[in-house]
């Protein structure tokens, strides 16, 4: 999407392989695999050297990765002088407790959700600042409710969500529905750049 819409080239990293080899196929059904790339990778290492991108976009990863501090430091990291980092994550509202399991964990064993402002104070630390941010929980809980209203009642054997999630989808899509409207968790995009 970011390939055809805005003509730049793209790199997209995954911890999963098969994400990837995926990702790197349907580039190339659709005709954007000389602008678009995607590799094995940790966020917590990216393999990159310093200051090759003019921006760094993550969506819904955060709440994966246990080490904070590393994850920013790496995103500062790769950003050249002029670039931003861009966001769009689920964070948690002041250590609310949230019920189990989401579509990224079954349990909180493998959950790692922070407030908002923890991660700002790293990448403040780190020399980027936050800019515009919006809260996307609204339009977040309208997605999901439609999405839930379209979901069987029992599993089909139909691609869908129930392919990446198993037989706990909905499960999963109802817990991240209720914390959202229960305020225990919200949604967030915004940018943070580097400090003048």
């Amino acid at each position: 999407m970011l390939a055809e819409e805005f003509n730049c080239d793209t790199v997209g990293i995954d911890l999963s392989k098969e994400y990837v080899i995926t990702a790197n196929l349907l580039s190339k059904l659709v005709g954007l695999h000389h602008k678009t790339k995607f590799i094995y990778g940790d966020a917590i290492n990216l393999p990159f050297q310093d200051d090759t991108f003019d921006v760094v976009w993550t969506q819904h990863v955060q709440m994966n990765i246990s080490d904070k501090m590393k994850f920013c430091s790496e995103i500062e990291r790769v950003l050249n002088n002029k670039g931003c980092f861009i966001y769009y994550e689920v964070f948690t509202k002041e250590n609310q407790k949230v019920s189990y399991p989401l579509p990224w964990a079954d349990d909180e064993k493998i959950s790692f959700l922070a407030e908002s402002s923890i991660m700002n104070s790293y990448f403040k630390e780190f020399g980027l600042i936050k800019g515009q941010f919006i809260d996307q929980t609204e339009s977040g809980i309208k997605i999901l409710e439609k999405s839930l209203s379209r979901m069987p009642q029992r599993q089909s054997s139909k691609l869908g969500l129930n392919v990446l999630m198993g037989s706990t989808t909905k499960d999963k899509m109802t817990n991240l529905l209720n914390g959202l409207r229960e305020s225990k968790i919200h949604l967030e995009s915004g940018i943070y750049r580097r400090r003048e």
